[in-house]
């Protein structure tokens, strides 16, 4: 796994191949850097204010995110879903999850 900087560091050390750990605190960081540079960001962008809610949301049932899963496919039906085919089981949901367990 490459080296994990704090992100004011990671952007500008060129280090290519660097990861930026955003947790915690809100960051100034500038997303445009990342994207010029060969830097992996992990966290959440713009959707921190809004988590806890959406913890409690799914935590109390309030929330029911199943009608979002058409399907779920085990890694040799990956490229197929990659390539855009859906599986013939799937229903109307918009997302595919990939269990690597089947």
């Amino acid at each position: 796994m490459p080296p994990t900087c704090p992100p004011s560091r990671s952007t500008w050390s060129n280090q290519p191949g660097a990861w930026s750990t955003l947790a915690g605190t809100p960051n100034t960081l500038d997303t445009r850097d990342l994207a010029l540079r060969d830097v992996t960001a992990v966290g959440i962008l713009g959707g921190s204010a809004g988590l806890a809610g959406a913890i409690e949301a799914y935590a109390d049932d309030s929330v029911d995110a199943r009608p979002l899963v058409a399907t779920t496919v085990g890694l040799a039906e990956t490229a197929e879903v990659l390539a855009r085919r859906r599986p013939e089981n799937a229903g109307p949901g918009p997302k595919i999850h990939i269990d690597p367990r089947r």
